[in-house]
């Protein structure tokens, strides 16, 4: 999320391991592209509003927070004080979901 994930930066991963099936990197880029484009930093940073869901989201069993440095470190634990994102942009992400983040 936070190392070097699509939502950590606007710039293309360099080394990304895409886990999931049916997709692949170009996808996530674009999929990171459209809600950087829907929320800016209204619900922090990208990476920090992804976080922010995960951590709310209890259908999640498990949450994988990648973190190479203090400063991802430090903007994760900026997330958690903020708390859950708020139905507003679930709502808004729900929409993004539903028009396959076009």
């Amino acid at each position: 999320m936070f190392a070097g994930g699509p939502l950590a930066s606007a710039r293309r991963p360099g080394r990304l391991a895409v886990l999931t099936s049916g997709t692949d990197v170009d996808n996530e880029v674009r999929c990171a592209a459209a809600v950087r484009h829907a929320f800016g930093n209204a619900y922090g940073t990208p990476a920090q509003a992804a976080l922010r869901f995960a951590l709310a989201n209890s259908a999640l069993s498990t949450r994988v927070i990648g973190i190479a440095s203090l400063a991802n470190l430090d903007e994760a634990l900026a997330a958690v004080a903020q708390g859950p994102l708020p139905d507003a942009a679930i709502g808004r992400l729900e929409a993004l979901w539903a028009s396959d983040f076009r």
